[in-house]
């Protein structure tokens, strides 16, 4: 399977261009800081999940780096968050981005329980 395949990929991927879209909207002055940080954020998810996948056959990777993409997840909600309090973005943008991150923040922590279930990960995790 290629990691394209992946759902949690395809999501992150589509979610990071969409985000980088709206974020050309932002004005240019907030720009050094606030929108840089939400883009390398976005960007890692993908960037993780691919890492991930090409570390399949070490199951302490593999978890490792998803858990980066989730905690990547997690830090793109805030800024999103922060983003539309502030008004830098659109509130129901910045709420459309926070749920859709959302989402996808359960969907890889389903899919690391998914993983952990099986039970020759579980035994090589080293994990109840």
């Amino acid at each position: 399977m290629l990691v394209t395949e992946l759902r949690i990929y395809q999501i992150a991927f589509q979610l990071r261009d969409e985000l980088h879209i709206e974020l050309n909207s932002v004005p240019h002055y907030w720009k050094i800081k606030d929108v840089e940080q939400t883009r390398e954020s976005s960007s890692s998810i993908p960037s993780n999940i691919t890492e991930s996948h090409s570390r399949r056959f070490y199951p302490k990777d593999y978890v490792h780096f998803l858990n980066m993409a989730l905690g990547s997840g997690d830090e793109t909600q805030n800024h999103v968050n922060a983003m539309g309090s502030n008004g830098l973005l659109p509130k129901d943008r910045a709420e459309y981005f926070f749920r859709r991150y959302k989402d996808l923040s359960i969907r890889i922590v389903n899919y690391i329980n998914s993983l952990r279930s099986k039970n020759s990960l579980t035994k090589q995790l080293g994990l109840p």
